[in-house]
């Protein structure tokens, strides 16, 4: 693709960044911090409950992580369904996107509009993740 379909990519890479930072660091630092705290705690207990209390501790971390890889795949899927959707816009026209210099801007500008689109929603989409992540290991973030 061309250059400026690369400088879009790494502008909804920084965006998803910046968006989900605050989301990453609850799940990479809080959960994880609680996550040691409790399983240096399970030591204390019978040596007998101490994996299965290991393993209790690690349930809000992976749940957490499960939901932002469940919506981080979510979005990609988004955005490669609306690039998919230019692309059929331009080729319904007649002819080959590669084969067209005209085709391949029209398809650009189409992706650009598509995509930048979708990052107007990453707010929301952190704001829906934090609440999934707080109903289920019932802290807030």
């Amino acid at each position: 693709m061309s250059e400026s379909l690369n400088r879009l990519s790494q502008e909804v890479n920084h965006a998803v960044t910046e968006n989900l930072a605050e989301v990453q660091d609850y799940v990479n630092i809080t959960l994880q911090k609680e996550y040691y705290k409790c399983g240096y705690e399970c030591f204390s207990k019978d040596k007998n409950q101490i994996q299965r209390c290991v393993e209790r501790c690690s349930l809000p971390v992976e749940r957490a992580g499960a939901i932002l890889q469940n919506e981080l795949n979510r979005f990609q899927e988004r955005l490669q369904r609306s690039m998919m959707v230019c692309r059929d816009r331009v080729e319904i026209s007649g002819g080959s996107v590669e084969d067209d210099a005209s085709k391949m801007r029209e398809m650009e500008v189409c992706m650009k509009t598509s995509v930048r689109e979708q990052m107007k929603n990453l707010p929301k989409l952190a704001e829906h993740i934090k609440k999934q992540i707080a109903s289920t290991d019932g802290s807030r973030s």
